[in-house]
């Protein structure tokens, strides 16, 4: 019984016997007594005198097994030159190519009378022939059945690919041959570079977040940390974190409530989230942080980890503590604050306000600052005063208010336009200090100053100038103070800034102070000094220090500031004095000096005396000054007008205590190019 699929070709061949030649050669699927198999059949037909056909003689063969066999291989040729993949068989002496697939032949872009010639070291141009020859021993030496790896294979057009190799001894038409297994893996390739620069790319981008970023694992041990993590862990890389729990990196009671956090998310899948927590780290440092937790899970659901997050919030925390001390500090102020609408009513008066002008918080709110007029300042005067604000500008000046009881009072005011944020004024704020009793003094003083005048010239032009001294930095004080108490809207700049004049005012007004004092014990023989064996190199590093960070405070980086040491030196001095008199010195210096140079420290060690100095390239002083600057209220500029400002005290105090500690100082002073001070002070 012939197979159905083959009766139909059976029948087209058997036709053949009809007509010449008369036969025919026939392949077929039929039933035998073993099942279906291919048989073949040669078949000739048997004619009569007349051409007739008359019978048939046919002649079978079973083929089953050689058909299958011959089947396969076409099967297998089919797919070997079918296949996306190269496969190159060479020759296991010349090592010259016997075959090359399409896409091998394809990809190389080689004809066949070309590749015939090649061999594969001549598509690998990052390999010699001594290179390849060792590469391939093992498979010569039988030590291994195949070998695999990667190199780079050269088209005939120059350009080149990177390929996975897989190299193994076959027979190829009854002899021994090499066969490679070649896959392209550019894709590969590229994919992996992508892969590389993704995680670069995120590796990059998490590093440089501000907020610390952490993955653990399953036994909450760190397996990532960012940049941000490391440095609330107290460590210098991440490296000293990886596969560590919190035990190993925080106080235990801390790393217990970290422990107990992670055991929820890991175990319950119970996330975290913006929890504030007080982070204080092996080496003491401390941080506020808002932390949160998440699982991390794989693709089917399973926790794998965690991610955690801490945002350090430290400052904003600062910042609002900060908030509430300038709030405490507007209702506790010891000046008079008023904050009134564009419109003149009163919104809020601070304590002081009322305890001042004799009014409550209830019977000015809402009214006009007007109820305080005195009626001692003109129309003019009020007129200047709003012209001003309107302009956006502060008013700064002296009232002469009324209180509730008629009382009169002098304040220093300075009122301030606050603007919203598209520049429209939405406040005033008035910031008042009662002066009654400083314009009093300061009365007296002139009074005093008028009466001393015709027997103490220098002493009257100190108390001239010294209501500028102290009311400068003290208004600055007191206006900037308030002014950051009240104020919401500042940015972090400005309260930056108006910090720092505060700062520098108060620092102003201590020194006055200090030197109003020293100069009264000194003149009373009541200043005491404490002299003791000191070491002058630790002294002359920190005063260096804080004066280098100075000159920048004072926006004059292009002074350069020297220190001269000399190791190992010991004077017999009080320590609080010496530094005394290297600032006063140096303050001089930097107040004269726009440019160049200041340079301090030891000239010279003797065995008595150790000679020091304080150089700069300043101003200079006039010859007819260089004794007189040692004295009370003198300085080198003496006019009415001057330029730099000052009290006259500072160099007769530095004069006295070199003195009280047993030392001298002199000057040596040119106009323009500059002034050295020197002073001695004993060894022993």
């Amino acid at each position: 019984m012939v197979y159905d699929d083959d009766r139909e070709q059976t029948s087209l061949e058997m036709k053949k016997l009809f007509t010449p030649p008369h036969t025919c050669y026939i392949e077929q699927r039929a039933y035998t007594t073993k099942g279906w198999r291919w048989l073949s059949w040669s078949d000739t037909a048997v004619l009569d005198e007349n051409n007739n056909v008359v019978s048939i003689i046919g002649v079978g063969h079973d083929i089953h097994e050689k058909k299958i066999a011959k089947d396969k291989a076409k099967s297998l040729s089919k797919i070997v030159e079918e296949t996306h993949d190269e496969i190159y068989v060479f020759d296991l002496d010349s090592y010259n190519f016997i075959y090359l697939n399409h896409s091998a032949m394809n990809n190389l872009g080689y004809s066949a009378g070309e590749i015939a010639q090649m061999n594969p070291v001549d598509i690998k141009p990052e390999i010699t022939p001594e290179e390849f020859q060792t590469l391939i021993n093992p498979l010569l030496e039988g030590t291994e059945s195949s070998i695999g790896f990667e190199t780079v294979h050269k088209r005939k057009n120059g350009s080149l690919y990177p390929v996975e190799v897989h190299l193994q001894v076959i027979e190829y038409e009854g002899q021994k041959a090499f066969c490679a297994f070649i896959r392209d893996i550019s894709k590969r390739k590229e994919a992996s570079e992508q892969v590389v620069k993704t995680n670069l790319l995120l590796r990059t981008i998490i590093d440089n977040l501000p907020d610390a970023i952490y993955m653990k694992d399953t036994e909450a041990r760190k397996v990532l940390a960012n940049r941000a993590d490391v440095e609330n862990c107290g460590c210098e890389s991440e490296e000293q974190l990886l596969g560590k729990n919190d035990f190993d990196l925080f106080p235990q009671e801390l790393a217990q409530h970290f422990w107990d956090d992670d055991q929820k998310v890991l175990n319950d899948g119970i996330s975290v989230i913006n929890r504030e927590e007080i982070l204080t780290n092996r080496f003491g440092q401390t941080k506020i942080l808002l932390s949160s937790k998440v699982p991390l899970k794989d693709s089917d659901g399973n926790i794998i980890g965690l991610i955690g997050i801490g945002k350090d919030v430290t400052r904003e925390k600062e910042a609002e503590s900060e908030m509430i001390k300038l709030a405490r500090a507007v209702s506790q102020s010891p000046v008079s604050i008023v904050i009134t609408t564009p419109d003149g009513r009163i919104e809020y008066v601070n304590p002081k306000f009322t305890q001042v002008s004799g009014y409550s918080f209830e019977e000015v709110l809402g009214k006009n600052p007007r109820i305080l007029k005195s009626g001692q300042h003109d129309k003019e005067f009020y007129q200047e005063m709003w012209k001003k604000l309107k302009a956006g500008e502060d008013w700064q000046g002296e009232l002469l208010n009324r209180k509730k009881n008629g009382e009169l009072l002098w304040e220093s005011a300075i009122i301030s336009p606050i603007v919203d944020d598209n520049g429209n004024t939405s406040y005033f704020v008035g910031v008042k200090e009662d002066i009654t009793e400083k314009k009093k003094m300061m009365k007296e003083l002139i009074m005093a100053k008028d009466r001393a005048e015709e027997s103490d010239q220098l002493k009257s032009s100190f108390l001239a100038n010294m209501s500028h001294e102290i009311r400068t930095p003290l208004n600055s004080i007191l206006g900037f103070s308030n002014f950051l108490a009240s104020e919401e809207n500042l940015t972090e700049e400005e309260k930056s800034n108006f910090s720092a004049i505060i700062n520098k005012s108060a620092d102003s007004l201590l020194q006055i102070i200090n030197d109003i004092i020293d100069i009264s014990s000194l003149e009373t023989g009541q200043l005491q000094i404490f002299p003791v064996q000191l070491k002058i190199s630790p002294i002359l590093k920190s005063l260096h220090t804080v004066f280098s960070r100075k000159k920048l405070e004072m926006s004059k980086a292009n002074i350069e500031i020297k220190v001269t040491d000399i190791p190992h030196i010991l004077i017999y001095a009080d320590e609080n004095r010496l530094i005394q008199v290297f600032t006063n010195l140096l303050n001089n210096s930097l107040k004269f000096t726009k440019n160049g140079t200041i340079e301090f420290g030891i000239e010279k060690a003797g065995d008595e005396f150790v000679t020091m100095f304080v150089s700069d390239t300043g101003i200079g002083i006039k010859a007819e000054y260089h004794h007189s600057v040692f004295e009370r209220f003198r300085q080198g500029e003496t006019s009415k007008n001057r330029e730099f400002g000052g009290n006259g005290l500072g160099l007769s105090i530095v004069k006295n205590l070199v003195e009280l500690m047993g030392g001298k100082i002199w000057l040596e002073s040119e106009v323009d190019k500059g002034s050295i001070f020197r002073f001695t002070l004993p060894v022993h």
